[in-house]
């Protein structure tokens, strides 16, 4: 995954496109799951968004690192942050996918939220 850091735009400081409102959505990947499983969780993931109408997609991925407090008996998760203009439809669907389970995989994803910015 790639630790460099993106400038995110703040609030106001760049509009959202016509239809769209800027979001973050942040998620917890299994610390155990392989570099590849965690970039194809992100394919998934942007992919979604994509076909959804969002733009100007930011990604920032971490490296699994110690959390507050055990999530689903994990101590550590990667940590990803997306930042997107997106219109409001699109944040549904894409916690649809995350609650979708697959049916014979071990799921990467730990926990997601969702913030309106």
């Amino acid at each position: 995954m790639d630790n460099r850091l993106v400038a995110v735009p703040k609030k106001g400081a760049m509009p959202a496109p016509a239809g769209c409102k800027w979001y973050e959505t942040t998620l917890l990947l299994r610390p155990d799951a392989t570099e590849s499983e965690r970039e194809a969780e992100l394919v998934k993931v942007q992919a979604c968004l994509k076909a959804n109408g969002a733009v100007q997609m930011e990604v920032i991925a971490r490296e699994p690192t110690p959390t507050a407090y055990a999530v689903k008996g994990h101590t550590h998760a990667a940590y990803v942050l997306i930042t997107y203009a997106a219109p409001p439809t699109a944040v549904p669907v894409l916690h649809k996918l995350f609650t979708t389970p697959v049916v014979g995989a071990l799921p990467v994803l730990l926990r997601f939220m969702s913030f309106a910015k």
